[in-house]
């Protein structure tokens, strides 16, 4: 029996690290290169599951900062190499990928040049990809010091304010109703 209990646990705790890891990575691509709406995904999640905020979000945010940092540097290597192939595989990006345009990369680097890294701020609470911010940042030669303070800041801040808008909402639900995720159901509670 204890055997049981003890691979049933491993196997949950397996899943959690799984989880955590593939929402770091996930949110690793949103920072630097693929839009994708990382923040629903944890929203989503907390709902689900309430009792995991800190295990769900430490990873988002972590993840979005490697993320970001990967974009500036990508940014940032291209415009000191000067290499085509370099900005042939920027230029690729820029046009290829959802949320990137080659008229955003104007608008975004002009943001960039105004107000600096204060931009972030804004721009990562509109829901705007931050992969397009952070490879911007590293083509207009930011501070690298400023640009990762500010990522992280933003990041931690929209993520805790996520995680506890989610937990909250979570509460809500369970107190008033019994939602069935899987088929969509919502009933009013049987007990007391």
């Amino acid at each position: 029996m204890f055997y049981k209990q003890h691979y049933v646990n491993s196997h949950f705790a397996s899943a959690e690290v799984r989880n955590s890891l593939i929402l770091f990575l996930v949110s690793a691509l949103e920072a630097s290169v693929v839009f994708v709406p990382v923040g629903l995904i944890l929203f989503i999640l907390i709902l689900i599951n309430r009792n995991k905020v800190v295990l769900y979000s430490v990873p988002v945010i972590s993840g979005s900062m490697i993320g970001a940092a990967a974009g500036f540097l990508a940014g940032h290597l291209v415009l000191s190499s000067g290499n085509d192939r370099y900005i042939a595989a920027i230029q690729y990006i820029i046009e290829h990928s959802p949320g990137f345009s080659v008229s955003n990369y104007h608008k975004v680097d002009a943001y960039l040049r105004t107000w600096g890294c204060w931009i972030l701020f804004p721009a990562r609470f509109s829901g705007l990809p931050l992969g397009l911010f952070s490879v911007s940042a590293g083509i207009a030669n930011l501070n690298n010091l400023s640009f990762v303070i500010t990522v992280f800041l933003s990041g931690f801040i929209k993520f805790s304010l996520l995680g506890y808008a989610a937990e909250k909402m979570s509460l809500y639900f369970e107190n008033k109703r019994e939602i069935n995720f899987i088929s969509g159901t919502m009933q009013q509670p049987t007990g007391s």
